[in-house]
């Protein structure tokens, strides 16, 4: 064990005379490697933490030296070294890399994949704490894919609350409709759809029978609208900070 311990302050000691930042990360990578082997836990963590704070700072300056091994920025590099982190550790390393990325001026595809593992560790950590609204604000704003896929599924659940009593068993709303089609279903769909979109108004009319209805009403609107401003913020604050 001392050895592992006098090879970790050899390592420093040629990291502090290495010139290069490709020499310092192989000294700090070696100095992980070892470290890994003798400390566990909560432990390994606590000796690991800068460590990888500074593989990443001249990880990204060996970039623009572009010497071999280290010219192109490569995900699984910065994966490795995260293996056996926690989900809080490993979070904040990922705003540290971030960081570097952002001030180094990296292209858009590194910083959108470093704020993608962010999110990915952000909604595992809400999940398992039932932070379900968060989660669900997260996710929505997380890439154009689950945006539509979450409009699409509040959309549904809108014209199904929509249906008349005949169909839904309750009354929530009195309906009238803008007629489009003979058919009910397919007129039904296109009335809602162009009362939320607000494509045209016409004669369609939902007027709430209950309190529960009109707050539902109310919530519907709201949740539809946030979505998409709450997505077009966050794509807003990622362009404006991205050279901060």
């Amino acid at each position: 064990m001392q050895s592992y311990y006098k090879f970790i302050e050899d390592e420093y000691a040629k990291l502090n005379k290495s010139k290069t930042a490709s020499a310092k990360i192989n000294h700090y990578n070696t100095i992980i490697k070892i470290k890994k082997s003798i400390y566990f836990g909560d432990k390994y963590e606590e000796n690991i933490y800068q460590d990888i704070k500074h593989f990443f700072k001249y990880y990204i300056c060996a970039l623009d030296e572009r010497n071999f091994e280290y010219d192109l920025f490569s995900k699984d590099i910065i994966k490795n070294i995260l293996t056996d982190i926690s989900d809080d550790k490993k979070l904040s390393l990922y705003y540290y890399l971030l960081r570097q990325l952002k001030i180094n001026y990296f292209s858009n595809d590194e910083i959108i994949w470093c704020e993608s593992e962010i999110k990915k560790i952000e909604l595992a950590k809400l999940f398992c704490s039932n932070n379900f609204i968060k989660m669900f604000f997260i996710l929505t704003s997380y890439n154009v894919y689950t945006l539509i896929i979450s409009l699409l599924c509040i959309i549904f659940i809108i014209n199904i609350l929509f249906l008349p009593e005949e169909i839904l068993g309750i009354t929530l709303f009195k309906i009238t409709y803008e007629h489009y089609y003979d058919n009910f279903i397919l007129n039904h769909i296109l009335n809602v759809n162009n009362y939320l979109l607000n494509f045209s108004n016409g004669s369609f009319k939902v007027v709430a029978n209950t309190i529960i209805g009109f707050f539902t009403l109310v919530v519907i609107k709201i949740i539809f609208y946030i979505v998409i401003i709450n997505y077009i913020v966050k794509q807003i604050l990622r362009k404006v900070n991205k050279y901060e």
